[in-house]
């Protein structure tokens, strides 16, 4: 009872490399939005997680083009550590990938082993980058993330511990988010056939 009907299926190579550049456009349009309304979670990787459930390249491309735009929109100063952050939502893509890799039926119970491990890693790599980014440029950490932080790095905890334990809540929500919405924008694609009916309208163009 916990399996839903979507089975993953191979898109064309073409399909997958337009479904990237639209999720990465989503995915820093998203994450630009929330920030300037003082979100205090991320939101900058549900079309992530749809594009690795589309495929692979349409992951790849989605992450490449949300790192070139997050560096682009950056300070000319901090625009590598900008684009750095986007490994999280690699990682996150490589997750999905590895857990489906045979195309299994998406269950809740899947989805939920997605989630947790996208919430350990990604706080993990997260405090990573955020460490070096704090000690290399004096990088402003996200607002949430940072208000956390300081509390944490006063109580004399090293700040790359403060920095994990500071994403892991936020994390927590913001990738709870990200899964369920990400999937089912994955299966409302898949349900309404969007690749035939784009190959069927360019079909017809040519007539």
């Amino acid at each position: 009872m916990t399996e839903t009907k979507s089975v993953l299926k191979k898109y064309p190579l073409w399909f997958e490399l337009l479904a990237g550049l639209l999720f990465g456009f989503l995915n820093s349009s998203f994450s630009t939005f929330f920030g300037k309304i003082g979100s205090p979670i991320f939101m900058d990787t549900i079309f992530a997680i749809t594009a690795a459930f589309v495929g692979w390249w349409s992951g790849i491309v989605s992450v490449i083009l949300f790192a070139i735009m997050s560096a682009f929109k950056s300070e000319p100063g901090v625009r590598f550590v900008s684009a750095l952050f986007t490994v999280c939502v690699m990682v996150m893509i490589c997750i999905v990938r590895i857990i489906y890799r045979k195309r299994e039926r998406v269950s809740i119970i899947s989805l939920l082993y997605v989630y947790i491990l996208c919430v350990v890693f990604v706080s993990i790599i997260g405090a990573v980058i955020s460490t070096y980014a704090f000690n290399k440029f004096d990088y402003p950490d996200y607002n949430s993330v940072r208000y956390m932080t300081m509390v944490f790095t006063r109580q004399q905890i090293p700040l790359i511990v403060s920095s994990f334990l500071s994403r892991l809540p936020v994390n927590a929500l913001d990738k709870l988010i990200a899964v369920f919405a990400g999937y089912g924008l994955y299966f409302g694609i898949e349900k309404c056939g969007f690749e035939k009916r784009l190959l069927s309208s360019s079909k017809h163009d040519h007539r």
